[in-house]
Order: C-alpha cells, then sequence, then structure tokens
C-alpha cells in the first residue's frame, strides 16, 4: 500500500474515531429524556466504533508488514509513531472490556475514549499530516555527467541501503535489471512516496550508484559463456517464481523453439509491454536453451528451490499471524457482544430488586403486563414519587425500561 493510501486511511480511521467520541460525549454529557433517541445514538456509537477497530487493524497489519522488512534503526519519530499504535491497542481492550464486563468502572471510559482518539490524532498527525504538507517539490529527477563525476560511492551505498531497506529488502533491488531510463523512473517514483526524507542530492547519489551497478552487471555479458549463464539464472529466478516453483524449469527438457514458445506464452500471460526486454529474453532463452545434465541440475539448484519455497513459507506464516490477530480481536467482539445482553439482564434485574421494592413488592412489577411506552411512564412516575434526584440515572432508567419490557415480550412469546 502507498503512502498516499495509508495517509487516506489514517485520516479516516481519525475521523471515524472523532466521530465515535463525539457521540459518547453526547450520550453521557447531554442525555436525551426520549430513549428512542439515546438508542439511535448508542446504535450510531457502536456502528462508527467497528468501523473504526476494522480501519485500525487495516492499517497495524499493513504497517507491521513495513515495519518487519525494515533494515535500518528505526528514527526517532518512527519509534514515537510504533509506540502511539501500540498504546492504541491496550486502550481499546480495557475500554471494550469495562463497557461489556465491568461495569462499575463506566465513569472511566469516556477518559480512556479520549485518551484513544488523542493518541490517534497524534500519531496520524506525525505521519499523515507531515507527509501532506511536505509533499516532494522536486520534478523529474536528472544525472547530469559533470554531478555523476563527483558523487562517492561509499556514500551512494550507504544511502541505497538506508533508503531503499525502509519499504522492502535490498535483494529486489540488486537483482532487478533496468535501463537508465527504467532506473529514473523508479528513483522518482521512489522519491515522491517517502518526500520530503529524499532530497534531490540523495536521489541523484542513489540513482548514479544503481545505473553503475547496472552497468557492472551488463559488463559481466561480454566475460564469457559462464557469465552469461549467471545472469540467464538470475533472469529465470526473477520471472518465473511468480507464478510456480523453480522445478517445473530446471526439470524440464525442451528444445530451443519449445523454450521459444514457452517465452512467448509467458510474456502474454504477463500482460506487461515492459515485461522482458529483448536482451533479457536472449539471455533466458540461452540458459533455458543451453540445457544442464539431470544430476547435476538437481544438484546445483535444490539451495535455490529450498531459499524459495522458505520465503514463501516465511511469507505465509506473517499472512497467517496478521489474520488470526484480527480473528482473535473479531471473535473477541463477538463474545463479548453475545454476552452483553445477559450482563444488561442482570443488571436490570438487580435494579428492579433494589429500587422497586422500596415502595411495592416485586411480584407487583414483574406480573404486570405492558409495553414499552407504558413502562416509561411507570418508571418516571416512580421517580418522582421518589423525590430523589439521583434514584435513577439516565442509563438506569433506560437498563430497567427494557429489563421489564423484553422480559413480559419474551414470556409471551414463550407462551404462544
Amino acid at each position: 500500500m502507498s503512502p498516499i493510501m495509508t495517509s487516506i486511511a489514517g485520516l479516516a480511521a481519525t475521523l471515524t474515531g472523532a466521530c465515535a467520541m463525539l457521540l459518547m460525549l453526547e450520550l453521557r454529557g447531554n442525555p436525551r429524556e426520549d430513549s428512542k433517541v439515546n438508542q439511535r445514538l448508542i446504535t450510531a456509537h457502536k456502528v462508527t466504533g467497528y468501523i473504526f477497530i476494522a480501519f485500525f487493524i487495516a492499517i497495524l497489519a499493513v504497517m507491521l508488514s513495513k515495519a518487519g522488512t525494515y533494515q535500518e534503526e528505526f528514527s526517532p519519530r518512527t519509534i514515537l509513531h510504533i509506540s502511539l499504535a501500540l498504546l492504541v491497542i491496550p486502550l481499546l481492550f480495557f475500554k471494550i472490556l469495562i463497557i461489556r464486563r465491568f461495569k462499575r468502572f463506566e465513569k472511566q471510559v469516556p477518559g480512556i475514549g479520549l485518551a484513544v482518539f488523542l493518541a490517534l490524532f497524534l500519531l496520524n498527525s506525525m505521519t499523515a499530516g507531515y507527509y501532506f504538507l511536505h509533499q516532494s517539490d522536486i520534478g523529474e529527477l536528472s544525472l547530469p555527467e559533470e554531478d555523476a563525476a563527483v558523487l562517492n560511492k561509499n556514500k551512494e551505498q550507504k544511502l541505497v541501503v538506508q533508503k531503499c531497506g525502509k519499504c522492502h529488502t535490498l535483494e529486489r533491488v540488486f537483482k532487478a535489471l533496468k535501463s537508465d531510463q527504467d532506473w529514473t523512473e523508479t528513483v522518482n517514483r521512489m522519491i515522491s512516496f517517502d518526500s520530503p526524507n529524499i532530497s534531490e542530492a540523495q536521489g541523484q547519489q542513489i540513482l548514479n550508484y544503481l545505473i553503475n551497478q547496472q552497468q557492472r552487471r551488463e559488463n559481466l555479458v561480454t566475460e564469457g559463456p559462464r557469465a552469461q549463464g549467471k545472469i540467464g539464472r538470475n533472469m529465470v529466478e526473477q520471472k518465473c517464481s511468480f507464478c510456480h516453483g523453480l522445478d517445473r524449469i530446471y526439470m524440464a527438457e525442451k528444445k530451443p523453439e519449445e523454450w521459444v514458445q514457452t517465452v512467448e506464452k509467458m510474456i502474454g500471460y504477463s500482460e506487461q509491454a515492459d515485461f522482458m526486454s529483448h536482451r533479457k529474453k536472449r539471455l533466458f532463452l540461452s540458459f533455458c536453451s543451453a540445457g544442464v545434465p539431470p544430476g547435476r541440475r538437481r544438484k546445483n539448484d535444490r539451495g535455490n528451490i529450498k531459499k524459495i519455497m522458505e520465503g514463501d513459507a516465511v511469507k505465509k506464516q506473517k499472512v497467517f499471524f496478521y489474520c488470526s490477530c484480527c480473528a482473535v480481536l473479531l471473535l473477541t467482539l463477538i463474545v463479548t457482544d453475545s454476552s452483553f445482553a445477559k450482563d444488561e439482564d442482570d443488571a436490570g434485574k438487580a435494579l428492579v430488586e433494589q429500587k422497586c421494592s422500596v415502595c411495592h413488592s416485586i411480584d407487583r412489577a414483574y406480573g404486570a403486563s405492558k409495553n414499552h411506552s407504558e413502562w416509561v411512564k411507570t418508571v418516571e412516575k416512580m421517580m418522582r414519587y421518589s423525590d430523589r434526584m439521583d434514584f435513577l440515572n439516565q442509563k438506569e432508567k433506560e437498563i430497567v425500561i427494557d429489563y421489564l419490557a423484553n422480559r413480559k415480550s419474551s414470556q409471551a412469546d414463550s407462551e404462544k
């Protein structure tokens, strides 16, 4: 996912979290007398909360994947960003836990919700906001000959490791075979993704190093068949491993014209005009058509195949880990949500037995057959008779009304 997409997703999560927080403040600080309005606000708060959690899980999975491929020490800004993101996880967990299970601590819920929003606002403002405010003002990067003559190779190599290794492995860089124009477009695209962390001078140094590396590898072609075979093998490992295992290539025995048809078919499947240049195609066919004795092929290429299979296994393990984390969090939400109704019934029963028994027996309440609006009038009348402002707060009033109304309706359904 590109930086612009993650920035947009972060801003969307921040706005969704702000809506959920404002709805919570409206419910707690300015409750309505109409219970239906309050119920709609509660539903809206739940919906925005679930949307926020979905955004947060998606962004967290993407960022953890990027952090796993980072090959240098994190900068202080990155460490602060990761710390704030990790802080949101326990805050969200305890907020949901208090709401679902430990209702005596409900007074702390608004403070926890505000802390979640502040952490989210800070981590997005220092990354997404930073990205939007400091978009690169570098145009099309080029490398004049007079600039290339004074660049430092050691510094260039360090910059490639530092800047390119932030988003992907360096193997992806050094395995690529591109022309000077292709490398220029790649570096320009990289600068636009990571602006303003890469200056124009740094971009020129990176570009010069990559072009020189490309030329050095191209010079190996003139050093004999052995060098050409090595480049051809790199091409096979780079292009063929996207769709199938390399053993399918190394174990195949085909004539040169059959290899030509196979490569043409592979290029057609890729649906990319620049999938393979004419020179790359020639080296590819030379390696495949040369033919390697079966015994030597199995001995030499087993290690390469094993490395690729191990790399695929690691990728699958990462995907499985992220999916497992998402599944555990969603399962926790589902389980706690299913137990929420039971907790509401227990709280309603306890309030009815505590409050109604002050003036009359519990049987009078349990024996009455009323609909929801009638119970609203009854409970409000009971609150006026008590002459106490704190006899029932808004939340307790809703719990009592819902318990009595739902209790009678469930009994009627069971009798039918």
